[in-house]
């Protein structure tokens, strides 16, 4: 008879000292952000959308505001970003839980997310995501996105497991206009298949990628956190 899962640690995360960034946790929102770039470009393109690529980026970023968390807010934030990386480390169940105002304050504050800073703000609400973003489309290597910037206001929500990704896209603005629903929803389908096998691709490549997301059992949006779900030792 299979024994169950082991059971989630409930132990509060000890206070861990500073150290250097091993970037094991960060990959885990920079390594998506790098993915999604590279397929938001692929994809546009091959719907036939030159128009809205031309209509919805500019030739420069806009300034994403960066959070200034209090002290109190940093620390928190921190420890439970540190318990994830010592979950993952000891390879323990756990599960950590972090709302859209931790992330903002790891991205202004912790090494991890420095790729992320000045480019991204972060508001979870009613298992959904809010992203303000600046993100250069260089990374997709595309003719056409060189030298383009996608300065867009997304809401999605989305999943992940063993069998991958889930993408669900509710609404997008770029440039101060709104991106239409019926794009939305061609692009929302088209992105978790494209995404999801860009991903595995690049996880091949990587292989402290591999070694931090085999350790993850599940990534979800549940009402005003993130939640992230690490596998204990067999």
């Amino acid at each position: 008879m299979n024994a169950g899962p082991p059971p989630l640690s409930s132990q509060p995360p000890p206070a861990i000292p500073p150290r250097k960034s091993s970037g094991c946790g960060g990959c885990l929102i920079a390594f998506v952000c790098l993915c999604a770039v590279v397929v938001l470009g692929a994809v546009a393109l091959s719907l036939g959308c030159v128009y809205l690529v031309k209509t919805y980026t500019k030739d420069r970023a806009v300034d994403v505001p960066v959070s200034v968390p209090t002290a109190a807010e940093t620390r928190s934030a921190q420890l439970t970003w540190q318990s994830l990386h010592q979950a993952l480390s000891s390879h323990q169940r756990r599960r950590i839980e972090l709302t859209g105002e931790d992330l903002n304050a790891l991205i202004a504050g912790n090494a991890d997310f420095g790729g992320l800073r000045g480019k991204a703000r972060i508001g979870i609400a009613d298992s959904e995501m809010t992203l303000q973003m600046a993100l250069p489309l260089s990374v997709t290597n595309l003719p056409t996105l060189k030298d383009r910037w996608l300065n867009a206001n997304i809401r999605l929500a989305f999943s992940y497991s063993d069998e991958g990704f889930q993408f669900d896209f509710k609404s997008a603005d770029a440039q101060g206009l709104e991106i239409p629903e019926s794009f939305v929803r061609a692009f929302s389908g088209a992105f978790s298949k494209s995404f999801d096998e860009k991903f595995r691709e690049v996880r091949r490549e990587r292989d402290t990628g591999n070694m931090v997301w085999d350790r993850i059992e599940r990534i979800a949006l549940e009402g005003d956190k993130l939640v992230i779900v690490t596998k204990g030792s067999p």
